[in-house]
């Protein structure tokens, strides 16, 4: 019988996954995917959110999963943003936990709004959004639980932000 995972210290269980993190992709892929991880955690604790692990949503053939997206990707594409003007209505459609609405929130946009069909997505995102860390600079973030298929765009919508 093999243990539980939670009697084996944590610096094993790293120390087994980098051997065979690099014994499956080599040791420069297995430093990137590493630093990879390390730069979504430090996120995720700079903004005191829980955004990472991926999940199983079983949303149906047209959905996709939970993943997150990075924020190398979300910081670079909100600075292009930020440089447009101060009157964004910033829209997210399939918000998930919330790791891009939480990003944009630390901006000087006039309104976001976060639309998913997982009501279970934004409750975390909701929590997430409470809890933050860093200074929130717009307050007026608006959840929304509806497909993205029938929600109604409001007219001063003026940067959308999809992923995948």
């Amino acid at each position: 019988m093999f243990p539980k995972k939670e009697s084996i210290p944590l610096a094993l269980r790293l120390a087994y996954r980098v051997r065979r993190s690099v014994g499956t992709h080599g040791l420069l892929r297995a430093v990137a995917i590493a630093w990879f991880h390390c730069l979504e955690w430090l996120g995720d604790t700079w903004f005191g959110i829980e955004t990472r692990r991926s999940q199983s949503l079983h949303l149906g053939r047209f959905c996709h999963d939970y993943e997150a997206t990075d924020y190398r990707a979300i910081m670079a594409g909100l600075r292009v943003v930020s440089t447009l003007r101060r009157d964004v209505v910033f829209l997210d459609y399939g918000c998930g936990k919330g790791r891009t609405l939480a990003v944009a929130a630390t901006r000087s946009f006039r309104r976001i709004i976060g639309v998913d069909l997982h009501a279970g997505m934004l409750t975390v995102a909701r929590n997430n959004l409470a809890r933050m860390k860093r200074s929130v600079r717009c307050r007026d973030v608006v959840l929304i639980n509806v497909a993205a298929t029938v929600f109604d765009v409001p007219d001063d919508v003026n940067v959308v932000f999809l992923f995948s």
